[in-house]
């Protein structure tokens, strides 16, 4: 993939968002976050997802002047309404809201509802490891996946991440779907009409198939049988239950014709300090557990170490980026006439 220059993409990006009705806040963070993916090599989360943001601004699928709202809070916790806004600015302020607190007691979480697809989950709980806190997301997902032993939609892929600091090693990142594969994924091959490793999705009839067409008719698997199923399950309850959003197949779609419809997706955030339960200790015994991991071969990274080194890479050579994607940025750009250098 050709790599771009990422201040040349960040600005132009946020020119088509402001150009759509954006305003230049909200741009700036969907800007960010996208081409965060796209640097960390988590591309189906990227800029490849653009113009579906774009569509939805235009449709009137998000609040384009609003902020999070506080329906309730504690000394340990905060329930907020995400007032249909972009998911990546309702989910970065829900993130930020949580490090504000988390100083009181070591220990704090922000249930949110009433709103949208929040993108790659890793960028927020990197947000906590950056600043040296343990953050810990869930998030629920329209319904893509079967329960075990059934062939109808009823779950979300449902994603988990998880983001732990050390001082010269890391931060260990975690971020995966209860699915056997994100769908955003499978949305990827599809484009380039590939094909499908067996056992990651049944067709429409509930038939195994290795098509992504038909996989997006049909249902996506979950990981590893029903235990997946049992975790896609619980993060449904923590994410979309317990903040008062929708669940199960009732979670909406992103991609709508219905002007001012919100998805209802439930997102929970932890953080902890580690600082506060342990010590300052905390940091060099992660150093000290990623140094054993890696004693045990060559090949052993830990989770997220590939992705970090994808991010290094980026920031020193250019965002890599698929010629389909950037086909429709410059698509974009010439609509809203921003200078395309691409």
């Amino acid at each position: 993939m050709k790599r771009y220059d990422a201040t040349y993409l960040t600005e132009a990006v946020e020119q088509v968002l402001i150009c759509c009705g954006m305003k230049q806040r909200h741009a700036m963070l969907l800007t960010s976050h996208l081409i965060q993916a796209d640097t960390y090599g988590v591309h189906s989360h990227g800029l490849a997802v653009l113009p579906g943001h774009v569509q939805r601004v235009l449709r009137g699928g998000y609040v384009l002047d609003g902020e999070i709202q506080v329906v309730r809070q504690t000394a340990a916790f905060a329930v907020i309404d995400a007032n249909n806004l972009c998911g990546m600015v309702s989910a970065h302020d829900s993130m930020a809201l949580a490090l504000k607190n988390v100083e009181q007691s070591g220990m704090y979480a922000v249930f949110s509802r009433e709103g949208n697809t929040f993108g790659a989950a890793f960028s927020y709980v990197l947000m906590a490891a950056a600043v040296g806190k343990i953050g810990i997301v869930f998030c629920n997902t329209p319904a893509a996946m079967a329960p075990w032993g059934g062939k109808g939609k009823q779950l979300g892929t449902n994603p988990i991440a998880c983001g732990i600091p050390g001082r010269r090693r890391g931060p260990i990142l975690l971020d995966m779907a209860t699915s056997v594969v994100a769908k955003s994924k499978i949305n990827e091959i599809a484009k380039t009409n590939g094909t499908l490793p067996h056992g990651w999705a049944l067709d429409e009839n509930g038939v195994d198939t290795t098509d992504p067409h038909r996989a997006i008719c049909g249902t996506i698997l979950p990981m590893a049988a029903h235990k997946g199923f049992g975790l896609a399950t619980v993060i449904d309850c923590l994410s979309g239950v317990l903040s008062g959003a929708a669940y199960l197949d009732m979670v909406g779609k992103f991609y709508t014709d219905v002007a001012g419809s919100c998805m209802n997706v439930g997102q929970s955030f932890f953080v902890l300090d580690p600082v506060q339960i342990l010590s300052e200790d905390f940091y060099l015994l992660i150093d000290d557990y990623i140094d054993r991991l890696h004693t045990a071969g060559e090949e052993v990274r830990f989770p997220g170490e590939r992705e970090l080194n994808c991010a290094r890479e980026s920031k020193q050579l250019g965002i890599p980026l698929a010629p389909e994607t950037v086909k429709h940025l410059s698509k974009l750009f010439d609509t809203y006439g921003v200078e395309n250098h691409l």
